[in-house]
């Protein structure tokens, strides 16, 4: 059983009808909402007396990640759990990868879409260097578009997002550290900050390069690949839904590797990497 009430969860799947009887209007006022409040977000930190433009944006950012990743977690969680998703594997009768999306599913992919949207069109303007967030945020709309537009797909996009969001806590607190102490507000800030770059090796380890392998590129190439089941998907699709979160874990290998080269250097933020 997921989180979720009786009353909150039929209150749920009343919004999820609603959502998936317009996909293209709520993807479009989301999207809307989710820029405005990352904008609206930046400017607030304006007026706090945040002086380095790219810390306010980066801040601004963060704010609104940490509300997406906290909602589209649980959210995906209670997708998986009504469809017989077992965290040890032992998956059940209803976890079928290849059916049709339902409403609920639909929902958890336009609000996770919405916002990676905005994400991207905002990296792209204000911070263009982050080659590899643009790029995931590249793949995972890939992801989520196509089965959007095939009507099926949507419980192998809710796994990928759920194991995906679920550590952006620790990666928001680890990039709201290195702006603060790139703001010198606290002296502490440093050490906090390598608290959070040794917290966030640890939780990408376990779930992105231990867990994920198995969870997810296993799962999804066997339901994709070997199971009959998956023949109702194109080919094409169901070569692209594999390869995805494949390159997701090797990603997240060379991040991780990089995240270690700091913690053994003592140093993890920008200002202490900046210093010969």
């Amino acid at each position: 059983a997921g989180l979720m009430g009786s009353a909150t969860r039929e209150r749920w799947r009343e919004i999820a009808a609603v959502i998936f009887q317009d996909q293209v209007k709520w993807l479009l006022i989301l999207f809307v909402c989710f820029f405005a409040l990352n904008r609206a977000c930046a400017g607030f930190l304006h007026l706090l007396g945040f002086k380095e433009k790219r810390n306010r944006n980066y801040l601004g950012s963060c704010m609104v990640s940490i509300v997406h990743c906290s909602l589209v977690s649980f959210l995906t969680y209670e997708e998986l759990c009504s469809r017989d998703w077992s965290f040890y594997g032992s998956h059940g009768a209803s976890f079928d990868l290849s059916a049709p999306n339902t409403p609920t599913g639909t929902a958890c992919l336009i609000f996770c879409s919405a916002f990676m949207l905005a994400d991207q069109v905002f990296m792209l303007v204000w911070c263009p260097e982050e080659t590899l967030f643009l790029l995931h945020h590249v793949a995972t709309l890939l992801y989520m578009g196509s089965c959007l537009y095939l009507q099926a797909g949507d419980l192998s996009v809710a796994l990928c997002i759920f194991l995906g969001e679920i550590t952006n806590p620790i990666n928001n607190f680890y990039a709201i550290t290195d702006c603060l102490n790139n703001e010198k507000v606290a002296k502490l800030l440093e050490y906090v900050h390598y608290v959070a770059t040794c917290s966030l090796f640890l939780a990408l380890t376990l779930v992105r390069l231990v867990y994920s392998p198995y969870a997810v590129c296993w799962v999804l190439f066997k339901a994709y690949m070997l199971e009959s089941r998956g023949s109702a998907i194109p080919l094409i699709f169901r070569i692209l839904w594999i390869t995805l979160p494949v390159a997701v874990v090797v990603a997240s290998y060379l991040f991780v590797k990089g995240l270690l080269a700091d913690i053994r250097s003592g140093k993890t933020t920008t200002v202490a990497k900046s210093k010969k």
